[in-house]
């Protein structure tokens, strides 16, 4: 069981993915959460490449843990 003491000190990442008729393939969904406020990033797409994950956790970086000095 995650217990976080505070803000932004536990944060868990998932990837799930779905079948997209559309498309005739599968769809990525990347969801990073903050486990004690839980308010989710999400990112999306037909791939999930390392450069959209480094992407996300980018964004997480600069808008979440920086401004919060973590």
């Amino acid at each position: 069981m995650v217990t976080p003491e505070r803000p932004l000190h536990v944060l868990e990442m998932d990837i799930k993915s779905k079948w997209t008729t559309p498309n005739r393939r599968n769809g990525y969904i990347l969801t990073v959460t903050d486990t004690f406020t839980p308010s989710p990033a999400l990112a999306g797409g037909l791939c999930m490449t390392q450069h959209r994950i480094t992407y996300a956790w980018d964004q997480v970086m600069r808008h979440h843990l920086q401004p919060a000095v973590c």
